[in-house]
């Protein structure tokens, strides 16, 4: 039961507690609301309010239950408990509903202007829709005159009760959040707190949690919060935002109204607990009471809560109930905290389980052939990966995922020399075709930039085409569905824990990256990436990169950078219905987002991909350099992670919605190249027409061809109007080439390319 209440409402933990790194928290957790029945709070907040309560976590018999650790931990010994933790969508945020019994309990209804009252925050996509079911099953409305009313930031709110008296806002934003869920009635949630002393929390918030907090306002009539809550008096204002997965807590003030608070006992209905995981939590709790807080549990010490946890719960300065929780290797009553903590249980998902960090097999060398054959798949003359100073070698991993034993593969490339390695290691996740496309397009400066590189088999389609290709080397993996994001997330971690064969290598930073189909397997990942962590909260991934991407949705706000790079062939896609996909750049620490759209540059990589040696579209093929522009991408991200070096900012395709002029909705300019996005040679310097998705001469080749980009030769009057000579072509392709590599916007690896190309094009 302790692992349920406790782990099982936290997202996963995989912490290595490391000697020397500075106590603070950090990650927030669940919002804990102490209710009076469980089955009547279910009702509201499962049933009305539609909060995702897991499967394994709801329905059936909830027998109370008692456990000496978990109430030493909440200073309610003696005291038997029940709970269900749903889980809030769009955040990393849940409601975790605790009823206690056998201990004397008083419910307390606080008002909003009482210091300690927390406030959940639900932003919803329809609070009139919402609102109207809440109304018609007697839910109370606290705002005045029963409707919603406009708040700040052109959002619309309502405070309706739950079935203990607290208050709960139904705030609709006047656009979606990014990180919302596609579908949905809730969308996010955060937390609005009163305080007794604003500096006093604000400081507490700063120096004892390491929150990043805004300066107080000053005091003043606040119309949103007064037509909200029919509250009056003045309002101060200040936001906190918690470290690893940025939880907002608006944090608020009263004056000139009459308020009280809040002294609840935490068994107490009506009283609120949070949840916060931290590192020296000890240090942590010593530096709340210094900062005007009191530990509430049983003899002022931690908690033991077998098997990977310490608990210690606060009280903080302005009365609102903390459980600081920090892993344990072996958290035995008098041992000190532990190292290398591997167990956790993950928030939210039924019975999702990293057990242990997964084991690594020695190489593998047979029998027969590694799949692929060939190794890549590029037309003859193209660069190859034994033109580098690298090892490539085979491994299989074996772990456990959702409670089931999986056995993958994965492929590392490696400098032969670790002394040149770039302390970078690029993953990614296997195509659903059977290849690591963006490093067969991008390999060139991968591997020039010495990066370490590995594929990883994540999926049962995955495992039949390795089975399929060689039966007896593969007949050992195995992978179940379900199992995608915590192979993802163990074979990181175990690259980044230094096994073998990593261990001469000083890794840094590592990224994820996917195109395509496997762009869906990375976005996926995002919706678990907050949970999955390794010492000190820090990330296994340290950055995406999403290309060819599927989907006119845009991807989810995660705590690092991402970058997008969707091609002409997707701008073209959803042109005419409007692009939704595009989210704002954004360099705000929780939110490090960049979108770069290439002009010109098609879905396929069709320069270098042997099926099109024959022909097969009724259009000229492209021979359009993608794998420069996805190196590009991954270059800017690298350097973002590595360095701090912000990537700069790009223009996206244009789109006109037009065909009336030119026969797309894209805005081409007079030789039918498509304007804004990130600039090129090839439509600057043009000798063709670059367009996107092809046809096929027959229609089993329409597939492959509509993928393609399409290279239409401009008319030699035309190219003669652009040129005097070839000479004065090449000549200008060269200008234009060094200000590209000049300004950052293409890679020093490929300019010789890029040269050759132009002294091979036909002009007159």
């Amino acid at each position: 039961m302790v692992r349920r209440l406790i782990v099982a409402a936290l997202p996963v933990f995989v912490v290595a507690v490391v000697s020397g790194q500075a106590p603070g928290v950090v990650r927030t957790g669940n919002i804990s609301p102490i209710i009076d029945s469980l089955d009547t709070s279910l009702a509201f907040y499962e049933t009305l309010l539609r909060l995702q309560v897991p499967p394994n976590r709801g329905g059936g018999p909830r027998p109370f239950f008692q456990n000496p650790g978990l109430h030493k931990m909440f200073g309610t010994t003696g005291a038997t408990e029940r709970h269900v933790d749903a889980r809030i969508p769009g955040t990393t945020m849940g409601v975790e509903m605790i009823e206690f019994h056998d201990i004397d309990r008083k419910a307390v209804r606080p008002r909003l202007q009482d210091p300690g009252q927390v406030v959940l925050v639900l932003l919803v996509r329809d609070v009139d829709a919402l609102l109207a079911r809440l109304a018609a099953a007697g839910v109370p409305v606290r705002t005045p005159g029963g409707k919603p009313v406009p708040v700040r930031d052109g959002a619309r709110a309502v405070l309706v009760e739950d079935p203990d008296g607290r208050p709960v806002e139904l705030r609709q934003l006047a656009s979606l959040p990014a990180s919302a869920p596609p579908d949905g009635e809730i969308v996010g949630g955060r937390l609005a707190i009163t305080v007794a002393d604003l500096d006093k929390t604000v400081a507490a918030y700063r120096t004892a949690l390491g929150f990043d907090v805004t300066p107080p306002t000053r005091f003043g009539i606040d119309l949103f919060v007064r037509t909200l809550s029919g509250v009056r008096g003045e309002v101060r204002r200040s936001v906190a935002t918690s470290p690893g997965n940025g939880q907002l807590f608006e944090l608020m003030e009263f004056r000139d109204v009459e308020r009280t608070p809040l002294q609840t006992r935490l068994q107490d209905p009506g009283s609120v607990r949070l949840q916060v995981m931290v590192r020296g939590i000890n240090e942590v709790a010593a530096a709340v009471t210094k900062a005007g807080g009191a530990i509430v549990s049983d003899g002022g010490v931690r908690a033991s809560l077998p098997p990977n946890f310490w608990g210690l719960t606060v009280r903080m300065p302005d009365n609102v109930y903390m459980s600081l929780l920090e892993p344990c290797g072996d958290c035995a009553p008098g041992r000190p905290t532990a190292v290398q903590t591997t167990a956790a249980q993950t928030a939210g998902m039924p019975s999702a389980f990293i057990s242990a960090m997964p084991a690594i097999s020695s190489p593998v060398s047979g029998p027969a052939k590694m799949y692929p054959d060939p190794a890549i798949s590029v037309v003859p003359g193209s660069p190859q990966v034994e033109d580098f100073p690298y090892v490539t070698e085979e491994y299989f991993v074996t772990g456990r995922a959702n409670d089931a034993p999986y056995t993958t593969r994965i492929v590392v490339r490696r400098p032969k020399d670790p002394s040149q390695f770039s302390g970078t290691v690029v993953a990614e996740a296997l195509h659903a075709g059977g290849r690591s496309l963006i490093f067969e397009w991008s390999r060139v400066s991968i591997l020039t930039r010495r990066h370490l590189f590995v594929e990883i088999v994540h999926s049962p389609a995955n495992v039949a085409l390795l089975k399929t290709f060689n039966a007896e080397r593969y007949a050992s993996l195995a992978i179940a569905q379900g199992q995608t994001n915590e192979i993802l997330a163990q074979v990181g971690m175990l690259v980044k824990s230094g096994s073998a064969p990593f261990a001469s290598y000083r890794i840094r930073q590592m990224t994820l990256m996917g195109t395509s189909a496997s762009s869906g397997t990375v976005r996926n990942y995002f919706t678990t990436h907050a949970a999955r962590r390794l010492a000190e909260g820090r990330p296994i991934y340290d950055g995406f990169l999403l290309t060819s991407t599927n989907g006119n949705e845009p991807l989810s706000v995660v705590d690092v950078p991402i970058v997008q790079m969707p091609t002409q062939t997707e701008v073209t896609t959803w042109a005419e219905a409007g692009i939704k996909y595009r989210r704002p750049d954004s360099d705000a620490p929780g939110n490090r987002y960049r979108l770069y759209e290439v002009a010109g540059m098609p879905h396929n990589n069709s320069r270098e991909n042997p099926g099109f040696l024959n022909d097969p579209c009724t259009l000229p093929v492209t021979d359009f350099p993608a794998g420069a522009f996805t190196a590009l991408g991954l270059n800017y991200l690298v350097d973002w992670i590595a360095t701090g070096k912000v990537p700069p900012h790009a223009p996206p395709i244009e789109v006109d919605q037009n065909t009336a002029n030119d026969g797309s909705f894209l805005a081409l300019d007079e030789h039918g190249n498509a304007k804004g996005g990130i600039r090129n040679v090839f439509v600057d310097v043009p000798v063709a027409a670059n367009g996107v998705m092809g046809k096929g001469k027959t229609t089993a080749q329409d597939r492959l061809c509509l993928l393609a980009g399409t290279k239409v030769p401009l008319a030699p009057d035309a190219l003669r109007r652009l040129y005097t000579s070839k000479d004065d072509y090449v000549a200008k392709v060269d200008r234009r080439l060094k200000e590209l590599v000049d300004a950052g916007w293409f890679l020093p690896e490929y300019a010789d390319a890029v040269r050759a190309d132009a002294r091979a094009a036909r002009v007159p």
